[in-house]
């Protein structure tokens, strides 16, 4: 799973270490699992950065760029120590407002942690919380 970025299917594990589909659906099923619930344990620390970013297929006719596209909307927390990322968490929101990313800030970031963002105002709520030192 660590060896491509894309994470590797079943039918190739399975031959990969020569054990059945069905035991390599298996482990995959439960390895999945257990990096899921360790990550959702983990908050971030240091100093976080948030943004938003859509994803999503081709661009429709008449579709803007950004927010307000219909592409699907997700929110972006690095944290960061000096040195580059450490560690990131990425979130699908139906879409971007205070309410959405205080409740995302509340669950993934530590209290007293410094925070950026690009000043959009779906983020104003940070600079005047106690959640902790916030930059702009």
């Amino acid at each position: 799973m660590s060896t491509d970025k894309r994470g590797i299917s079943t039918l190739a594990l399975s031959k990969k270490i020569e054990v059945s589909y069905w035991a390599a659906w298996t482990m995959l099923q439960k390895i999945r699992r257990g990096m899921k619930n360790r990550d959702s344990r983990y908050q971030l620390s240091g100093t976080i950065e948030i943004d938003d970013a859509f994803f999503g297929g081709p661009k429709e006719v008449g579709d803007k760029r950004g927010r307000g596209s219909s592409k699907t909307s997700v929110t972006v927390e690095a944290s960061t120590n000096g040195e580059g990322i450490s560690y990131a968490r990425m979130t699908v929101v139906d879409k971007v407002d205070d309410n959405t990313v205080k409740e995302i800030v509340k669950a993934d970031v530590k209290e007293g942690q410094t925070i950026g963002s690009d000043g959009f105002n779906s983020y104003n709520f940070l600079f005047y919380s106690t959640i902790g030192n916030i930059l702009r």
